[in-house]
Order: structure tokens, then C-alpha cells, then sequence
């Protein structure tokens, strides 16, 4: 029996169940990462925000207190310049001279506290007008104040909106950096098993292995179309033009590599020791390398068997004569 070449394969990867939850772990524990990482940025973002929210919170309740202060400020000093003006000689003729005005009000019951007429006499219609002189500069003051404040709340609303759009497109250009920054990693990663699944086809792949390919000298199928109608459908390749439901029936697609070498193997199959005449001596050695490729063992064992060609014929031959042996024996002539 000729040699036999084996192929071994050495591999010291484990086993594919153990491989299968060694990755199902490392892509766990990545992404527990991922999602840690993730959880800490969005916090430190809250945080941010948190903060310059408080910071505005306390400026405005400065702001706010120094708008009371203001307008108690104002208000008191207004009371005092008015209170001190009331008691000048001009302001006394003018506040007698709204006496008759007044009591005329208070007759109809405009300015009443109840809206119904009263009299009164002239020296308390002088304190009314006197009161209503005060009041009047401290309604201006406190109305100037107000004015003031509202021009700056406005000021400072402008401000916390630029501050407050200014921190969102900073937010903004913090999500696309950790987004850019997590796609580099996934790439990063993916490229790192990319180069891990190669090693490890490198390190499977057998030197010189397209050697042992037979060579392509038939139409192989590959471009195909489907094709039906109301009565029969199937499958047909668009460069031969055969239909591949059928295959099976065509010798030319079966086992060697051409049709021509099929052919001779199917011949000298039934004439191997008969009909069969090769054409050259190249022939004649393909098709015994094609026989013992197709057949292995059971060839090489028929090879190497030393009976003669007639051997099966021979072996009936020994059969009937085991069966009629007897009556060979019984009734022959021996001289």
C-alpha cells in the first residue's frame, strides 16, 4: 500500500464553548465599562449645569436684596426730602391753596375712605394736601427705582441667557468629543478582534493548500437565475446555459476535474483490462492518479493485490468447485 501523507492540525486555542464565554465575559465587562463611563460623564455634566444654576440662584437673590435695599433706601430718603419740603413757607401757601379744592372733594366723597361726602374744615383738608404731597414724592421715588431695577433685571436676564446658551453649546461640544472619543475606542476595538480573528485564521491555514485544489475546467455555477412558469420551475446558470435541478443526470459535473478525464475514468472502470486504450501515456496516467484520488484505499488495495486481473473470475471458479467437489470425487476417473 502506498504511503499516506496526514495533516495535523495544532492549535492551542481551548475549546469553543470556553472561548464562546471567555468573549461573552470580555464583552460584559466592557460594556459595564462603557456604561460606567457613560454614567460618570452624564454626571459630571448634571453637576456642571447644577452648579452654574446655583451660582445664578444666589446672584439673584443678591440682586434681589440689594433691590430691597434700594428701594427702602429711596423710598425713606424721598419720605425725608419730602416731609422737609412740606414744611418750607412756599409749600404751606401752595397747601392752602388746595384747601377749597379739597373740601370740595371731600363734600362729593372723592378720596374717602367709605366714598360717601364729608365736611371737614380747612385745617385738616391742609393736612390732607400735605400727605398727598408726600405720598406723591414717594410713589415717584419708589416708581424711578423700580424703573431702574427693571432695566437692570432685563440687563441680567440677556446675560443669564448668552451664559446659559454658551453652556449648552459647550455641553454640546463635550457630547460630540466623548462620542468621537467612544467610536475611535469602538473602532480601536473592533480593528483589535479583526487582527485576533486573522492571527488565528493565519494560524489555522495549511502552506500551500491551493496546491491540493484540482483545477477549475468546467463552468463552476455561480452566476445563477431562477426562473418559473405556470407548468415547471428551476434554476439555471446564466453562463452555460444548464439547468441545475438536473446536474445530477450530467457526467460531465461529476467527480474529476474535466469532462474529458471523467469520461476516460468512467471507461476503463467497466474495461480496465479490456476495451480501454489510452490515447497518449499522459492519459493513461491521469486516469490511474484520478482512480486512486476518487477511490483511496479500496484502490490502492485492489493495487496491490498479487492475483491476476481474471482473480474474481478465478474465485467463482473456486467456489463451484468447492460446491461439486463430491460429486467430482464420486464420480470421476482416476487413471
Amino acid at each position: 500500500m502506498s504511503q499516506r501523507r496526514f495533516v495535523v492540525l495544532k492549535s492551542d486555542l481551548a475549546s469553543v464553548e470556553a472561548r464562546r464565554l471567555a468573549v461573552e465575559e470580555k464583552r460584559r465587562l466592557r460594556d459595564e465599562e462603557q456604561r460606567r463611563q457613560t454614567e460618570e460623564f452624564e454626571r459630571r455634566e448634571r453637576l456642571k449645569l447644577e452648579r452654574a444654576e446655583a451660582i445664578r440662584r444666589d446672584d439673584a437673590e443678591k440682586m434681589r436684596e440689594e433691590m430691597r435695599l434700594d428701594i427702602a433706601t429711596a423710598i425713606e430718603q424721598s419720605q425725608r426730602e419730602a416731609m422737609f419740603i412740606a414744611e418750607t413757607p412756599a409749600m404751606d401757601r401752595f397747601f392752602e391753596d388746595q384747601v377749597p379744592k379739597i373740601t370740595e372733594e371731600q363734600k362729593q366723597g372723592i378720596g374717602t375712605e367709605d366714598g360717601y361726602g364729608i365736611f371737614i374744615v380747612p385745617k385738616v383738608a391742609k393736612g390732607i394736601a400735605k400727605r398727598r404731597f408726600i405720598d406723591g414724592s414717594v410713589n415717584v421715588a419708589r416708581r424711578e427705582v423700580r424703573d431702574k431695577w427693571s432695566v437692570i433685571w432685563s440687563d441680567k436676564r440677556e446675560i443669564v441667557e448668552l451664559e446659559r446658551e454658551h453652556e449648552a453649546k459647550m455641553a454640546a461640544n463635550r457630547w460630540r468629543s466623548e462620542r468621537t472619543r467612544r467610536e475611535s475606542e469602538a473602532a480601536a476595538h473592533l480593528a483589535q478582534l479583526r487582527e485576533e480573528t486573522e492571527a488565528r485564521k493565519t494560524r489555522l491555514v495549511i502552506p500551500n493548500f491551493h496546491l491540493a485544489h484540482p483545477p477549475v475546467t468546467r463552468c463552476e455555477h455561480q452566476n445563477v437565475k431562477f426562473w418559473g412558469t405556470a407548468y415547471a420551475r428551476g434554476l439555471r446558470c446564466k453562463d452555460c446555459n444548464m439547468e441545475l435541478t438536473r446536474s445530477h443526470e450530467d457526467v460531465t459535473q461529476q467527480y474529476t476535474a474535466s469532462s474529458d478525464v471523467e469520461e476516460a475514468v468512467q471507461w476503463h472502470r467497466l474495461h480496465e483490462h479490456g476495451n480501454f486504450r489510452p490515447k497518449s501515456e499522459n492519459q493513461a496516467m491521469v486516469v490511474h492518479r484520478e482512480r486512486l484520488r476518487l477511490e483511496k484505499e479500496r484502490r490502492e488495495m485492489y493495487m496491490s493485490e498479487r492475483g491476476f486481473y481474471d482473480l474474481p473470475m478465478q474465485v467463482g471458479v473456486e467456489r463451484l468447485y468447492q460446491m461439486h467437489m463430491p460429486d467430482i470425487v464420486n464420480d470421476g476417473k482416476f487413471f
